[in-house]
């Protein structure tokens, strides 16, 4: 992985729609940020729409009663790793080529549009393998990101 996002780049098949493929980036960090911040503008207007303030005293009352499952319920959400990320934002800006053709033989050009089009599938497996692309340490386990982390922290050898 290099400093520069957009030199790490992947060709990886289209597993449910054979034989296509789909070149996809690393994100660079201000990409990432606009992935959090219109997950988090769509929530907030999510709320606003269902009642604001009201809505969130409803929500807090009804995880009040079982601690257990709402402690599994977030941890479940904490282990997903487009949580807190919009997966269309992140497919905009890590899509970069595909193999989809029209009707006439022509090539689907990667734009915001086409991107919105596709279905909940094709948008979750992209948002995914990019993410595993510029974060693959949220894919670890937790002996993985434990081992890692201490090759990263391991002192230089002296020669």
């Amino acid at each position: 992985m290099g400093t520069f996002a957009s030199r790490t780049t992947k060709t990886i098949p289209i597993p449910f729609d054979p034989p296509h493929e789909v070149l996809i980036q690393k994100l660079a960090g201000r990409h990432l940020q606009r992935a959090q911040q219109a997950f988090f503008n769509e929530l907030v207007a999510g709320i606003r729409e269902r009642g604001g303030a009201a809505v969130q005293k409803d929500l807090q009352q009804l995880f009040k009663g079982d601690e257990a499952a709402t402690k599994e319920k977030v941890a479940e959400q904490q282990k997903d790793p487009l949580n807190g990320f919009d997966a269309y934002v992140i497919c905009q800006k890590g899509i970069k080529a595909w193999t989809f053709v029209d009707e006439a033989g022509q090539s689907i050009p990667v734009t915001p549009e086409t991107i919105e089009d596709l279905d909940e599938e094709a948008v979750r497996f992209f948002a995914t393998e990019i993410m595993r692309l510029t974060k693959p340490g949220l894919f670890q386990s937790e002996e993985e990101a434990k081992a890692t982390q201490k090759e990263t922290h391991a002192a230089p050898s002296v020669s």
